[in-house]
């Protein structure tokens, strides 16, 4: 599709990878039922096909509540390409929780069981005691803590916590700033004090001008 050669031309090693890791499942879970949104999700995982746009998209469907149920996503992704596009996010996340929240122990027994039963629910229940309902259930805790740093940002009490940091900030700013101009201003008022008054000789006392003896020397010369 004019979608894929797209991809293929921006990113060719992760289409490579994500096709090839369709081909392993496939083989690997032989006459298995694997639902579509595990199809896709693993293979979006093994190619590392995520990037900071799919963070924000998803970070904002768990705000808007649009995140899918499983079991819609079993035999097949949306039509309208918006929402595929989302669905194969979510997907992916379902596969991350996995594979963080078992160990690969516990992976490679639920993949043996699996392949063994046939079936992801009966693989669940025998290899980690989880039924396919819990597991979702598990999934969107986990997505709402990891990426849903969204929904926290917009909330009202964290509004109104940010909004009195910023007035404290900014009052705390201002008292500094009119505490550093008063002390300009005391300065300049100091100096200005200083200037004005009359300048003393170092004995203390301001010099007399004398009116006889030294002080009519010149004019005794001149007569």
């Amino acid at each position: 599709s004019p979608r894929i050669v797209k991809l293929w031309r921006e990113a060719p090693r992760e289409i490579l990878n994500h096709e090839i890791t369709h081909i392993f499942l496939d083989q690997y879970l032989a006459g298995a039922k694997v639902p579509r949104w595990f199809h896709e999700g693993y293979a979006l995982y093994a190619s590392r096909m995520w990037d900071l746009e799919s963070f924000l998209r998803f970070s904002v469907a768990i705000l808007s509540g649009r995140m899918f149920p499983l079991h819609d996503l079993e035999k097949g992704m949306p039509e309208n390409e918006e929402w595929a596009e989302l669905a194969y996010i979510q997907s992916y996340t379902v596969v991350e929780f996995m594979f963080e929240y078992w160990d690969d122990a516990q992976m490679q027994l639920l993949f043996e069981r699996w392949r063994a039963t046939g079936d992801l629910d009966m693989a669940l229940r025998s290899s980690v005691g989880l039924t396919l309902g819990r597991m979702e259930e598990k999934w969107r805790k986990w997505a709402g803590v990891r990426y849903g740093w969204l929904k926290l940002l917009t909330s009202a009490t964290l509004m109104w916590i940010v909004a009195a940091l910023l007035f404290l900030v900014v009052f705390a700013r201002r008292r500094s700033r009119n505490k550093s101009k008063l002390d300009e201003m005391r300065r300049r008022e100091s100096w200005l004090l200083e200037s004005s008054m009359p300048a003393r000789p170092p004995g203390g006392k301001a010099e007399e001008t004398s009116k006889g003896g030294n002080g009519n020397d010149w004019d005794d010369k001149v007569i």
